[in-house]
């Protein structure tokens, strides 16, 4: 039996009876300076919140006890990543990362970062599978799904009181495929 995950920033409060998200919110590292709801998206903010999605990842690797991850699925939008529009958010080892990363890649644990930066700043699209029994797929508009066999509940608890959300739903992403 798999559990799914949706993992997001989006408290379900806020969502109507079909499920849409009704609260206007930042959905990109675009949106940095723009105001949402009388607040204006800080670097410093949208890290912070990238960095939780990063830890949710490392914390389900990390008690699965998974060194790696395969690269699925892996969509480039571009050949390279345009640095000046966010040269203190991309630092340079993340675009020699980027013009490395292929289809299948095996990325260890301490890579998983750089992809996840990528996938979340939509740069590339991808799915992270472990034969273990972890997925992790990147939606749209910060939306991430992971899907584990085992029940973590520990982990999930963890992931919730660092100020992220997380329900269970199936992902839109399953492949039976993969």
């Amino acid at each position: 039996m798999l559990h799914s995950y949706r993992v997001t920033k989006y408290d379900p409060k806020c969502r109507d009876d079909r499920g849409r998200y009704t609260k206007d919110d930042w959905t990109s590292m675009t949106d940095i300076c723009k105001v949402f709801n009388g607040v204006q998206l800080t670097k410093k903010e949208y890290l912070k919140i990238e960095n939780l999605y990063i830890e949710a990842i490392t914390s389900f690797m990390q008690y699965l006890k998974i060194p790696c991850l395969e690269l699925k699925m892996l969509s480039k939008w571009q050949d390279k990543i345009d640095i000046k529009n966010y040269p203190e958010i991309n630092p340079g080892e993340l675009l020699r990362f980027y013009s490395h990363v292929r289809e299948g890649m095996i990325i260890p644990l301490s890579e998983v970062v750089n992809i996840a930066k990528l996938a979340l700043r939509d740069e590339l699209g991808c799915k992270l599978i472990s034969q273990s029994g972890l997925q992790v797929h990147f939606g749209y508009d910060f939306y991430m799904y992971i899907i584990s066999s085992y029940k973590c509940e520990d982990v999930v608890d963890n992931i919730k009181a660092s100020g992220l959300f997380v329900e269970s739903l199936e992902s839109p992403y399953m492949d039976d495929d993969i």
